[in-house]
This record gives C-alpha cells, structure tokens and sequence, in this order.
C-alpha cells in the first residue's frame, strides 16, 4: 500500500485549463479570468489532498474483465484491450476531501449557481490532477514494469456500480473516502480507478474518438 501527498501547487489547475473547460478558446482573455483566478486560490486554501493504490499480484485477464483478488472487474472490451500483457494492477483513489465539499456547496446554498459551477470544475481538474500526479509516481517506480493508462468505473463503458468492488481491493476508509450504495463517492471530489502493471506493457493513447460519455474530462472534441 502506498499514499502519497502531492504539493497542492502541483495539481491545481491553471487559469487556461480552467477557463477551456467552462468554454473558452485557448489563449483567449475574457472578463472573468481575475473571478476564476480568485476561486482558484480559495480552492487552494481549503483542499486536503489525499491518495494512493493498493498493489496486487497475480491479475487474470479474459476478453472483456479482469480477475484481481477473486474480483472480477467487468471493464469492459474498451479498456482490455490496453490490458492485454497485465499481470498486476494497482487500485487507486485520491480525494481533494470534505473541506472541499462544504465550501463548494455554500454557493449552490446562497444561491450562487455560476460561482459554484466554477468551482467545481476546479475541482474536478484538480483531483484529476492528482490521479495523474499519482499515476507519474506509479510509472517512476514500477521495478522495470510498464504501465497502462489510468481507467474508473463509469467511463469507457465500464459500469460505475463498479467501484464496490474495487473498494473491496482497498482497505477500509482508505483515503477517508466513503461509497454509498449508489457507486456515489464521499466527499465528492474523488476518483477510484485501476492502473495495469506488466511487462512489455505501454501506455496508448485513450480512445476518446469513440467515447460515448460527454462529459469526460480526458474527452477531445
């Protein structure tokens, strides 16, 4: 088991990143770049990163589903196909924590729809900042083995009911992350997935020209 703490300034996300997901085009200046660079500092201020993975031996791979443990993970022909020479998996899960939530929703709660929503989308880059940040580790320190790209449950076609299973792989309250009965993570800025480990294994590009899910943050247009 590993955990790791990455720098908040590490993973949160910049000005441009944050204004191309609410709609504008690289580069461009618009009126509202001192409000999000604002909320990007009080994001900043109330954030508690937390994350790791769980590494397990002895993976087993069939056409679409991976057996990890006596689980069997139903991912999906999409992600196999990246999976194909896997013999361990690490199961991952990184959290911005429950400060987080509160101060998110105190906008939606006073009737600040367009505030929170910039919010969110911060968050959202951010914990996806600190998957990547915590994928980089992985691949730094996988003894020689390559590594896949990073999957979770409810993209790519793999179901996110998911995730229970994968949170039998990890240890109880790991990360101080909650899952309800519905697959819905608490706190909400939360991300569980699994990585591949093998040899020969590399890392493809995502298949996001037939992605079906728009609203993937990892999505080209």
């Amino acid at each position: 088991m590993v955990t790791l703490k990455p720098n908040c300034d590490d993973v949160l996300p910049s000005l441009e990143d944050v204004s191309i997901c609410l709609g504008y085009h690289r580069g461009s200046h618009h009126d509202f770049a001192p409000l999000i660079e604002n909320l990007i500092q009080r994001v900043k201020e109330v954030i508690d990163i937390s994350c790791g993975y769980v590494l397990i031996e002895n993976v087993t791979t069939n056409d679409d589903s991976l057996v990890i443990a006596n689980e069997q993970l139903n991912i999906g022909i999409t992600i196999m196909s990246h999976f194909p020479k896997v013999t361990s998996s690490a199961i991952f899960l990184a959290t911005l924590g429950s400060r987080f939530d509160q101060f998110m929703n105190q906008f939606f709660s006073n009737n600040d729809p367009f505030n929170g929503y910039i919010v969110d989308t911060i968050g959202s880059l951010a914990v996806e900042n600190v998957v990547d940040y915590l994928a980089d580790y992985l691949s730094r320190n996988s003894t020689g083995l390559g590594v896949t790209n990073r999957f979770s449950p409810g993209y790519c076609g793999w179901d996110v009911i998911e995730q229970h299973k994968l949170f039998k792989l990890l240890p109880q309250n790991f990360c101080g992350v909650k899952l309800n009965e519905s697959a819905l993570m608490t706190p909400i800025k939360s991300v569980s997935g699994i990585i591949g480990l093998g040899d020969g294994v590399n890392k493809r590009e995502y298949t996001c020209n037939d992605c079906e899910t728009p609203t993937c943050i990892k999505r080209k247009d």
